[in-house]
Parts: structure tokens; sequence; C-alpha cells
């Protein structure tokens, strides 16, 4: 069913940076008196000894860089370079009210988080201190005087604060073994790009159309709002999104279409740049909204004025949105005159970006990964992939689950920005893809780490035709210049250092693969090349593309045994049908 609506850094930043970001997105909240004593002391354990650090020192030192005698020990540990991010990270207002972390922190993500962090962070007894960071933020956060790591120790519930430093720093150092294995990566990509450009056609771009620009066609932008009487949505009642359409005008032939995929908590309007920019190029741009991981039920949620179910399949309900909404555009445009003969639906390609990637690899695999998964999500020590536990939510998923093919043969080439796929696709998955894929990712991505999400799987694939496209310094949102409604801290992570270039760099490339491998124009294919994103790199932000890289040439960059496997062992057991 259809109807018509109204038109409307550096290495140590970047740990302590991913620290407090993951800390204060993932606090929450519960029922307690409305004031108990804080932790007064923090009694560390290195190796056998145990040392005892005050509060009241960790204060003086984060108001005026003073160590003191108590301090000193642990002090001695970290460079000063890292001390003084210590010191910010103390002070760094956390934005959160306590209905948000409340909220937030009793999803099942949440909680996971603080009980993998609580297995450092412990209560004075030595048990598992989530229930203890519960109690301390919502105190924190409900408190006049803003909320910052100090002020949860402040409310922290026991008279002393329990951590493990030598499990803290081996995570310290896990994180640094990933950052040298992340730059030498970076370094692979380079030399891997260096040598394309070396054996590359040299192409004067200047003299050539400039795909950064709107291109000629007027672009008509129209809503529907789509119902899906086959599945519910956690309000109740039928499925229904709203899908905007962007139509490009006095176009003779039915136009190829591109369908866009948002991230969680996010909304349509995030592709708004993107999806015009393509439509104007002769493309007609379709943008559902997967209702139920959208950003209007996490506000409500987070604001504590949404009390219903939180989406429960959204590894399903996301690719059947996009299905769905091929489904209504074909009968809508044998149906509806002002769509009759606007669009090409036999062949579509995707734009997904973070969830929404995972999505468009979905739609062009078929098959969630429940055998890697189980693998994977069975290990419950502190991660660095952050995006692991949403991915092991997938495990939550009915047994009938297995067998849905999520497979849609109209869609023939795919752009992934920033996916999640490590897990709930994995290896065996990924290598089921036959269709073209540009795989995007951000060097400084602390959501979806650039090497497990993005690299590896990118080895993975062997489809014929692959792509992968690196922003460096970037971060989870480079590729778009839609500005996201957070605090000043979280925009800064998030989009890296310059979202105006890596909207550019986006809208470009997506526009040469979209014409190269949807749209059938060779001519194209120059732009999809080491040497076209050479010439459109620019400060700060670098843009590289290369067609293949190698475990092989990873390693020998790396220097060392990579911190996981590049190809992990394949599952036997998993079959693909």
């Amino acid at each position: 069913m259809v109807r018509y609506a109204e038109q409307k850094t550096n290495r140590t930043s970047w740990i302590f940076q991913t620290f407090l970001l993951a800390f204060s997105v993932n606090l929450s909240v519960t029922l307690l008196p409305a004031r108990v004593k804080g932790a007064e002391t923090i009694r560390a354990a290195i190796g056998p000894v145990e040392r005892t650090l005050s509060v009241k020192s960790l204060e003086i030192f984060a108001k005026e860089s003073k160590i003191a005698k108590d301090f000193r020990p642990i002090a001695r540990r970290l460079n000063p370079e890292a001390l003084e991010q210590f010191r910010s990270l103390l002070q760094q207002p956390i934005d959160m009210n306590a209905v948000s972390v409340s909220q937030v922190t009793y999803t099942p993500m949440g909680e996971e988080f603080l009980k993998r962090l609580g297995r450092l962070i412990r209560t004075e007894t030595g048990q598992n201190g989530l229930y203890a960071i519960r109690a301390a933020a919502i105190l924190a956060a409900d408190a006049p005087e803003d909320m910052t790591l100090l002020s949860i120790m402040r409310y922290f519930p026991t008279k002393s604060i329990r951590i493990d430093v030598d499990a803290t720093l081996a995570l310290a150092r896990q994180i640094s073994l990933f950052t040298d294995y992340r730059d030498a990566a970076l370094n692979a990509i380079s030399i891997e790009a260096e040598r394309a450009i070396a054996v590359e056609r040299s192409i004067d771009f200047s003299q050539r159309p400039n795909l950064q620009q709107l291109g000629s066609y007027q672009v008509q932008k129209r809503e529907l709002i789509l119902t899906d009487s086959s599945r519910t949505d956690p309000r109740g009642g039928k499925r229904e999104f709203p899908v905007d359409i962007y139509l490009p005008q006095s176009s003779s032939q039915p136009a190829p279409v591109v369908v866009f995929s948002h991230g969680l908590s996010l909304n349509r309007a995030y592709f708004n740049v993107l999806a015009k920019h393509l439509a104007s190029h002769g493309f007609v741009s379709v943008v559902p909204e997967h209702i139920g991981s959208n950003a209007a039920i996490s506000k409500a949620f987070l604001e504590g004025f949404y009390y219903g179910k939180t989406e429960q399949f959204p590894f399903i309900n996301r690719p059947l949105d996009i299905t769905f909404t091929l489904d209504e555009l074909e009968r809508l445009s044998r149906q509806d005159p002002r769509l009759t003969n606007r669009m090409n639906l036999e062949r579509v390609g995707i734009i997904g970006h973070s969830f929404g990637g995972y999505t468009a690899l979905a739609l062009a695999s078929g098959k969630i990964n429940h055998p890697r998964l189980s693998k994977t999500c069975a290990r419950e020590k502190p991660t660095l992939n952050l995006s692991l536990i949403l991915q092991c939510r997938a495990l939550e998923l009915p047994a009938a689950s297995k067998n849905i093919n999520l497979q849609d043969s109209r869609i023939v080439a795919a752009i992934a920005i920033n996916p999640v796929s490590s897990a709930v696709l994995g290896l065996e998955s990924l290598r089921q893809i036959k269709i073209p894929v540009m795989m995007v990712q951000g060097s400084h991505d602390f959501v979806t780490p650039m090497v497990q999400e993005q690299l590896h799987p990118f080895i993975w694939l062997t489809t014929a035709e692959k792509y992968l496209v690196t922003m460096n310094p970037g971060g989870h949102d480079s590729a778009n210049q839609t500005q996201i409604n957070q605090s000043a801290l979280y925009n800064s992570a998030l989009q890296g250092a310059n979202t105006d270039l890596g909207s550019k760099y986006t809208r470009a490339l997506s526009l040469a693969f979209m014409q190269v491998h949807l749209n059938q124009m060779p001519e194209y294919k120059p732009y999809l090349s080491a040497t076209y994103a050479n010439y459109m790199s620019k400060k700060p932000l670098a843009v590289n593309l290369v067609y293949s890289l190698t475990a092989k040439e990873l390693e020998n960059s790396f220097k060392r045994t990579p911190p996981l496997p590049i190809i992990p062992k394949s599952i036997d057991t998993y079959k693909l049908k």
C-alpha cells in the first residue's frame, strides 16, 4: 500500500577519545536513593601489588596538573602526551541526561558493554562493576554539575573502586597494537595505490567533467508512505515507513535507480546531499526510512517518551524494507501516471552507510552468518570493535531466520560505506557476493573499525569487480556532509577531518561507480582509479582507491604477526543454498 504525503588525531588522542565516547554512550541509570557517598579511593592491582589512589588526588591532577604521591606509580606508566590526554579525559563533560543514560544502557547492547567494562572496573568486594557503574552514572547525570568521569567516581556506590591495572594496560597495549596494524594497513594501501598510478594511463582530469558538481537535470523530490501489511513495527500495527524519491526531470528513457539505506539511529535525511547529486546526473534516488532503527525512535527512546519494544529484527527488516520498496515502485510504475516510464527497476544500485552498509551487503550476499556469529560472540572480553556488540544481537533472531534468503536479484551494484560486516556476514557470506562492490572506510572510525569491518572483509570478497576507498584521517561519518545533531565532541570524533571533502569524494566516486556498473557507461571507468583518487585528494583528508590488497601485502607491511587472522579459518559447517 502507498499514499502520497506533503513535501517536507593522533594515536593517543584517538585511544582516549574512543574510550570516552564508548564510556559516555554506554552508561546507565537505576532507581537509587537521591544521594550516596561516593568512592573515596581507587584500589589498583599492579601485578601482585595493590596500590591505593585517592579520588581526591585525581581531582587535584585534573584541576591543577599536580601529581600527588599516591598517583606517581601509575603516572610513571604514561608518557607525557598520554598523561595530558588522561587529564583532559577526567574533566571532559559527557553530554547526556539521566533519562538518556538510563534508556541506552538498559538496552541489551548497553548492558553487554557495561558487563565487559565491569570486568576491569569492579566494586570494593571485587564484583563485576556493571551495576555500580550504572548506579554512579544515574546520580552523576542527574546532578546539577556536568557529568564527567570524575563525577561518576564521586557517585560510585562503594567506598573503593577496584581497577585491574595490568588488565587495563593490556587492553591499552592491544589498542596500541591494533593502531600499529591500522597504520601498517594504511601504508600498504598507499603502496598499492602508488603501484597502480604508475601503470594507469595518464589522464588530465582537469579537462574532464567534474563529477563532484551537480549534473544538468533538475530534480523533483517526492515523498511516499509505504505500508507492508505482512510485517509489524515496534509501535504495533502494520509496518509503515516513508520513502523519499528524487526524480530527474526531462528524462526521455526510464532512469536507472539507486536505493539508499541509512545507519542506525539516523534517518533518510542523512542521504539528502548524495541522493540529490545522483538524481541531478540522471539517476532516480530512492531513500526509505528504516522504522524501528531510525532517529525518531531513538530520540523518543532516549528522552523517555517511547515505551514500546525496541526493534527486534532490524537485521531482517532492513533488507526487507528495500525489497518491499522496490516491489511497490514496480507496482506504482504500472499504475501511477506520475511514475510511469520513469524508472528502470530491473537493474538497481544500492548505497548504504554503517548498519545500512550491512543492509547493502546482505541484499547482495543473501545470508546472515549464524555459525560465524556464534563463534565470534562467544568471547566476552572487552572488545575494541564496538560494532560487534550490535552484530552479536543477531544471535537473538528466531531459528527461522537462518533459512531467510535476503538477496534481491535486482541489486546489481553495491556501495558499502563504513559497514558492519565481519561477524554478521563474515567470510562465508561475503564470498557469495558476485556483483561489483565498493567498500568505503574511514581510517580512524572507532564505531566500525577500518581493519576489522572493511579492510579484512574487502580481502575476503571474491567478486570480479571490487574497490576499496580509504579516507585518512576519516571517521565514521566522513563520507557525508549532512550534520548529525549530537555534541561537538561526538560529531568531531564521528566525522573526522573534513566532511566537505569527504562528501565531495563520495559524490564523485559513487557517480562513477553507478555510471559504470549500473548504467554500463565504460567512459566513466577512468574515474574509478587510483590516479583519479590521487587527483582529488586534498589536505586535511586524503583519499585512496585500490582494486586489490592481499593478505601477504598486509603482513609484509606490518612485519609482525597480525593481532587477528586476516583470513579466518572457514567454518565448514556453514552451508549456503
